[in-house]
């Protein structure tokens, strides 16, 4: 079980998280929803370790356990899509173009992030995230330059992923298609105001 236990993070005097807890479901595709801004982002860098809290802590995992793809692709720009991805521990490079074929990239495996779209960056550090594994895979607006049919063709990578799954989205397409459980936010400070 992951949970947050009284967590609180403020940035100067704005309080971002205030006491906050809750348990996330150990199992199948949860979705954040609430309105930009309300601390989504922060709960996220929280969760990942990247964020370390004024107090309360969280229980169930380790920084080290999730595969996450950022509001940012966060792609190393000297590095080709096929790099990006063989920078992963034991990741081969044979292994690293099958997954770049499974998101329609295969082609573009030695093109540089510069080189690409918006939307097939995107697509590298999804797959990154997913080639990486981890116990927990966090996705903060993983569709980003994407249309719908080529969204509805990843959808299969993220719902088979083997693991929990966080997703931040406000896409109302993508939450219908993919949520298991969505869960409401309103803040800052960030307050869960429903579960569907």
């Amino acid at each position: 079980m992951i949970e947050f236990r009284n967590v609180s993070v403020s940035f100067g005097d704005k309080p971002v998280l205030s006491d906050f807890t809750l348990r996330l479901p150990e199992e199948g595709i949860t979705c954040l929803k609430g309105p930009s801004g309300c601390g989504k982002t922060t709960l996220l860098r929280v969760l990942v370790g990247l964020q370390e809290p004024d107090a309360g802590k969280v229980e169930g995992v380790a920084p080290g356990d999730c595969a996450v793809v950022f509001q940012e692709d966060r792609l190393l720009p000297w590095k080709t899509a096929l790099q990006n991805l063989t920078i992963l521990p034991g990741l081969e490079e044979k292994e690293a173009l099958e997954w770049l074929r499974r998101v329609e990239l295969g082609n573009e495996a030695g093109r540089y992030p510069a080189e690409l779209s918006g939307g097939m960056r995107r697509r590298v550090a999804l797959v990154r995230a997913l080639a990486y594994g981890g116990r927990l895979l966090v996705l903060d607006e993983p569709f980003l330059g994407m249309d719908e049919e080529l969204k509805k063709r990843l959808y299969p990578l993220i719902r088979n992923a083997g693991v929990p799954v966080i997703l931040v989205t406000h896409e109302e397409e993508d939450i219908r298609l993919l949520a298991d459980r969505v869960y409401h936010f309103s803040g800052p400070p960030l307050k869960q105001i429903g579960e569907d």
